[in-house]
């Protein structure tokens, strides 16, 4: 759609008000490589693997693993509730010995060979929204927009830096652009959580109509 037809079918879209100018320009966006740390959900919480690695290694005392770990009983007895459940684990409630299943040993092995994987991507920061989105549309720079005679925009946000970038705000946007690109539904599905490390940002501006 060109500007013309554009502005044509938004004249009247403000009440009470009249179209007088109209004028093509280039939206400021922060364009952040990084990578993401991606990580595959597994069976087992945090807590959940370090008492099974105990057990592995000997200590079966819940009170010794507590002790080890620093953490309260409530914790440590809901965690091996729940390991006993899943049949990971077998209790002595007589002498509060805990022994590995056979479920629970695959389940060692399994959380074991779990590891990250880092994938880079491109984040784009909204210059006057401020929202954090993955795109693959071509920006311009702002030596491009000059070349077209383009007016670019003053941008509200600041050049963002790594703080900038909160965890449920990235993963928003990574679930977005999951939804929206099927080719990439396949290597999204296989990770869960991400963490982020910024490489080097720069900023863009692309078409605004």
């Amino acid at each position: 759609m060109t500007i013309e037809k554009l502005a044509k079918s938004k004249a009247n879209a403000v009440p009470n008000c009249s179209l007088v100018k109209y004028y093509e320009a280039g939206v400021p966006q922060w364009h952040m490589e990084v990578i993401l740390t991606m990580l595959k959900q597994k069976n087992l919480t945090v807590l959940q693997e370090f008492i099974l690695k105990f057990i592995s290694a000997g200590i079966e005392n819940v009170a010794e693993i507590r002790s080890f770990l620093g953490i309260n009983e409530s914790a440590i007895n809901n965690a091996v509730a729940v390991l006993q459940k899943n049949s990971f684990i077998s209790v002595d409630i007589f002498y509060s010995k805990l022994k590995l299943t056979d479920k629970g040993e695959k389940a060692l092995r399994e959380a074991a060979i779990i590891v990250p994987e880092d994938i880079e991507y491109a984040l784009y920061v909204d210059g006057l929204l401020g929202n954090i989105y993955l795109d693959t549309r071509k920006l311009y720079t702002q030596k491009e927009l000059h070349d077209f005679d383009i007016k670019p925009v003053n941008t509200i946000i600041d050049k963002p830096t790594q703080d900038y970038l909160v965890y449920e705000n990235v993963k928003r946007a990574v679930n977005t652009f999951k939804k929206s690109h099927a080719y990439e539904q396949e290597i999204f599905k296989r990770f869960q959580r991400l963490k982020r490390h910024i490489l080097n940002i720069r900023r863009y501006m692309y078409w605004y109509l």
